[in-house]
């Protein structure tokens, strides 16, 4: 029996989308889009909807590739700000949190999380020892199968990051990943931390 492939939704692939040629600029990110064989996606983007749109490999190719462009420690930096223009995008497009509003500022981080294994397919939201959401990716498409002395997976920080402002305020925390596979680690692992 085939494995059942994991799936990246609309929204999650438009708001990628729409950060890359922020980041990038038209003329830039249509090649760009051809290399990775997602010409299609981005000639047509997706509507903000949560129909299934591409396997969750293609989606984390979406990322991986500018590092062919510019390099690891280059990439790095790009990875992160369209992490966080995706949500970004996503928050002021797609609607993504209007629902979560009125909850409280812990609520709304924890709810605004637990979409992200929706749209990516990947990771899960557990409950951390000070009370915040913390997000492990143990089925990282970004890391696994390279070898890094830092973590790399930045994007999952940038949209983390996102969030975190969205729900708490700018400057209150930051994002750390504690743990990578690209660095030998069981899994990729990303907690809240105090801000200064």
């Amino acid at each position: 029996m085939e494995e059942k492939k994991r799936m990246a939704v609309n929204i999650a692939v438009r708001c990628a989308v729409d950060a890359t040629v922020e980041i990038l600029g038209y003329n830039g990110a249509r090649p760009y889009f051809r290399n990775i064989g997602l010409l299609d996606v981005f000639e047509n983007p997706p509507d903000y909807d949560w129909s299934p749109c591409i396997t969750s490999e293609a989606y984390s190719n979406l990322y991986m590739d500018i590092e062919n462009i510019i390099g690891t420690n280059g990439a790095k930096g790009v990875w992160r700000r369209i992490g966080y223009l995706t949500i970004k995008n996503g928050i002021e497009k797609g609607h993504l949190f209007d629902s979560y509003v009125s909850f409280s500022k812990n609520e709304k981080f924890k709810k605004a999380m637990e979409l992200f294994p929706v749209g990516s397919g990947m990771g899960r939201v557990v409950d951390g020892d000070n009370g915040l959401a913390e997000f492990d990716v143990f089925d990282c498409e970004l890391c696994t199968g390279r070898q890094e002395i830092k973590p790399l997976c930045t994007v999952v920080e940038g949209l983390m990051q996102c969030v975190s402002d969205w729900a708490f305020g700018k400057n209150i925390y930051r994002v750390k990943e504690v743990l990578c596979i690209a660095k030998g680690d069981d899994t990729c692992y990303y907690k809240l931390v105090e801000a200064g």
